[in-house]
């Protein structure tokens, strides 16, 4: 696969969702995804990153579909929504307290509508993401019929939504 062009009809049967969650809680940097760097803050050159994907479709208002970044953060939320880097974004803001971000896009997946096949969650704090491996990932998952994500837990921890799960074939285990 690391030599394979990705075929941009690769996606024609699959639906894509790629979830940027964010929370303006940090360990180090305080409100770290507002910062700017040479004008635009940390979330807005990550979703820029996003939406280089060879998945994205776009609506008639020329927003991006099936890119959107979930937030428990009105000033995250607001940022978004009034910056001049964003055009016509899809953000999801979700009213409840989440450990993380994983919980995030675990919350926000459940309480959508839309169904998709592959959904790709990508850390707000990635400003420089390699959108080219994140393609492949997506190819690979198409190419093979893999729904996984990359992780590890403990059987104690099975239920925790906070917690990345491998999930490896269709009967989720």
């Amino acid at each position: 696969l690391n030599n394979k062009i990705i075929n941009d009809n690769i996606y024609k049967n699959n639906t894509v969702l790629i979830l940027i969650p964010v929370t303006l809680k940090s360990s180090g940097l305080e409100n770290k995804l507002l910062k700017d760097i040479n004008g635009m803050s940390i979330i807005e050159r990550t979703y820029n990153q996003a939406i280089k994907s060879k998945c994205i479709v776009k609506n008639n208002d020329g927003g991006i579909q099936n890119v959107r970044v979930v937030t428990n953060s009105m000033d995250i939320f607001n940022k978004i929504l009034h910056s001049k880097n964003f055009t016509n974004p899809k953000i999801g803001l979700m009213n409840e307290e989440c450990k993380n971000e994983n919980e995030i896009c675990q919350k926000y997946v459940k309480s959508i509508t839309e169904k998709y096949s592959i959904i790709i969650n990508i850390k707000g704090d990635e400003p420089f993401v390699n959108i080219i491996n994140i393609d492949k990932v997506i190819s690979a998952m198409v190419e093979t019929n893999y729904q996984c994500i990359i992780g590890h837990y403990l059987s104690k921890q099975y239920n925790d939504l906070s917690l990345i799960k491998s999930v490896i074939n269709k009967n989720n285990k």
